[in-house]
């Protein structure tokens, strides 16, 4: 069973495996350092982090069957474990800057729209004697 911890500071996830390959995309045929998680791997991950508070460090312990615990595997792991997460960093933060601009250039549109629309509504409210503008 996977259970959650907290020592010294740090976020235990513990996830517990019977084969490396279990924790990897079947369908990604790239080498294993460059290789995606499994998505139900990533997203009982990424679940647990929203647990404790964000600024509480985390440690990702994966626990191997014996005959697969060696060097080699724990490298396998930490390097996918470290591009999967921090592509998935890279494309958050892509996607945030594709949203400020996009934010961005909506302002620079509405708010001379808006001005536009106001001073307009003055002038036309001013014509028909009924203005703001026009009140003494």
């Amino acid at each position: 069973m996977d259970t959650r911890s907290s020592t010294g500071g740090r976020h235990t996830i513990p996830i517990r495996i019977d084969q490396l390959a279990r924790l990897f995309n079947s369908l990604d045929p790239t080498p294993f350092h460059e290789r995606d998680l499994d998505e139900d791997a990533e997203r009982f991950i990424v679940d647990w982090r929203r647990t404790p508070p964000n600024d509480q460090a985390i440690a990702i312990v994966v626990q191997l069957p014996s005959g697969e615990a060696d060097m080699a595997s724990t490298r396998i792991v930490q390097d996918a474990m470290r591009y999967n997460f921090e592509s998935r960093d890279k494309q958050a933060s892509r996607e945030l800057r594709q949203l400020l601009r996009e934010g961005r250039r909506a302002l620079f549109i509405g708010v001379p729209i808006l001005a536009f629309s106001l001073i307009a509504s003055q002038l036309v409210a001013n014509l028909s004697g009924e203005g703001t503008l026009c009140r003494q």
